[in-house]
């Protein structure tokens, strides 16, 4: 499901006419591809995050530790 939901967020980006330059978009699929698999470690069904988790944060060089 990541991959595809990548793709379809690449193909969202197109058709919004955000901006072609190479490193907003490798930054953007990046952050993305994390996303997904960052997603899918919690989320299996029947899942739950508890609360009062630390949100991760995301700058232009990756996920910051």
């Amino acid at each position: 499901m990541g991959d595809r939901f990548e793709a379809c967020f690449v193909a969202a980006m197109d058709d919004a006419g955000l901006p072609d330059d190479p490193e907003f978009r490798k930054a953007m699929r990046a952050y993305m591809h994390w996303a997904t698999r960052e997603v899918n470690h919690y989320s299996p069904v029947g899942s739950r995050v508890e609360p009062d988790m630390p949100m991760p944060r995301w700058t232009w060089e990756g996920l910051e530790r």
